[in-house]
């Protein structure tokens, strides 16, 4: 079973958007797909040498020439989810809001997925 999550975000415009993280343990590969509130997809992402943090705050990755980095601010009220992919300069920067009652469920995903670990 290839493990994946969506969540429910909104962007900085405060429109609701669905974020959905699938990750392919085996070959630290994956799929970041970002879909409208009808359900088309807006953005999508290959992911390669996918990483975590131990504690589920962040993920690395390559996108790409680019490389990508997710980032949970569980500081912020309400927390945010920052997404970054450059390649000497920024390609991609996105900054999106989540519920209190997702940010957990994500870390903890975050935690159980079998990847690499950032040093």
């Amino acid at each position: 079973m290839t493990p994946q999550i969506t969540l429910q975000v909104y962007d900085q415009a405060g429109n609701a958007c669905d974020l959905q993280l699938i990750v392919r343990e085996q070959t630290g590969q994956g799929t970041l797909t970002i879909k409208n509130p009808q359900g088309e997809v807006t953005q999508q992402f290959a992911l390669a040498r996918l990483r975590k943090s131990q504690d589920g705050t962040t993920v690395t990755c390559h996108v790409g020439i680019a490389t990508a980095t997710m980032t949970i601010d569980q500081d912020a009220a309400p927390p945010r989810l920052h997404i970054v992919a450059r390649a000497f300069l920024p390609l991609f920067h996105a900054t999106y809001t989540l519920s209190q009652e997702d940010q957990q469920p994500l870390i903890a995903w975050l935690q159980t997925l079998q990847l690499a670990t950032l040093s």
